[in-house]
């Protein structure tokens, strides 16, 4: 089947020209049975239709159709079924839900079967992803932790944390993002010591200083610190800290800016932008008049000070093109 292309209407957006929505409310019995029957339809973009105008209406007679759509072709069609599916509420599509939350290839359809399970409350859902951890199955393990992580439930705090030392760097990083999800503050010592692992790599480090961001609490602050020293890391590190704020965290990106060279000195600049502290203002405007810098680190220093005060600063011209 092919992929569907362009708009897609929003559930619960209002329908789209066409849409199927207001005829099912119109057509009553006759228009979801029509409805039901366009779930197999060999356009995607009808069964789309067909999803919007059943997920309206709630009727649980499509819950067959809907399930057999997480099978569909179009990653698209599979999203918005897993969608529908949650809406309608009916716990017997807990099975198919769990199996595209573990093994659909789209990240975007799993994040919507995850999220129907939670609109489900279905029992045994948690227990079932905390099981397949420890599937031989890196790929699972990764999708269940991801899972976890978006339901939010905190029985899943201790076996994540369990599974933060794993030698799979991208399961590592899944995890770590998972325990900023759950927001327990137990995962942040824990987290602390795996961003200060050797060989850990740029991916899943990314993820843990976003995790610790999200987490919020000042004792990692010293270690992100640190992490704005390292190639590749330092933009996750300078999110994090802007995130986390406190004491010192001003003082060391503006040092960051002014001592780093190379990958990552740009989103830092650009982090300063975002944090709303004026004293930022006088370190930017001297990097973008500084026509020894690069002319993208210069651009980006404008940016960034535009967006702290509110005002265009005038980039006088000169430069390298390159750094």
């Amino acid at each position: 089947m092919k992929e569907v292309s362009g708009r897609e209407p929003a559930l619960g957006g209002g329908p789209p020209p066409s849409s199927s929505g207001q005829e099912v409310r119109l057509g009553g019995e006759a228009a979801i049975l029509h409805m039901v029957e366009m779930l197999e339809h060999a356009d995607p973009e009808v069964r789309q239709r067909a999803i919007f105008g059943l997920a309206e209406v709630g009727d649980r007679r499509a819950l067959d159709g809907l399930i057999g759509l997480l099978a569909d072709g179009s990653r698209v069609v599979r999203r918005r079924a897993a969608t529908a599916l949650g809406r309608l509420g009916d716990r017997r599509a807990r099975e198919p839900l769990l199996a595209a939350t573990l093994g659909d290839a789209d990240h975007r359809v799993r994040r919507a079967a995850s999220n129907a399970l939670r609109q489900i409350k279905a029992e045994k859902t948690v227990t079932a992803l905390i099981a397949a951890l420890e599937d031989e199955d890196w790929r699972i393990q990764a999708r269940a932790a991801e899972a976890l992580g978006f339901l939010g439930d905190q029985r899943a705090v201790e076996p994540l944390l369990a599974m933060l030392g794993t030698e799979h760097r991208l399961v590592r990083g899944v995890v770590a993002s998972a325990l900023g999800y759950l927001g327990d503050r137990h995962a942040v010592e824990p987290l602390i010591e795996q961003l200060s692992v050797p060989g850990a790599g740029i991916q899943s480090r990314g993820a843990i200083c976003r995790a610790l961001g999200m987490l919020g609490d000042e004792r990692a602050v010293p270690a992100l610190k640190a992490a704005l020293k390292e190639y590749g890391v330092a933009p996750y590190a300078a999110q994090a800290l802007a995130r986390i704020g406190g004491d010192g965290v001003l003082e060391a990106l503006i040092e960051a800016i002014r001592t780093r060279r190379g990958s990552g000195r740009r989103a830092i600049i650009l982090t300063l932008g975002e944090m709303g502290d004026a004293r930022a203002a006088v370190p930017l405007l001297t990097l973008l008049n500084d026509e020894s810098e690069p002319r993208y680190i210069r651009e980006a220093a404008s940016q960034a000070f535009e967006r702290l005060t509110g005002h265009p600063a005038q980039m006088q011209r000169g430069g390298p093109e390159n750094g």
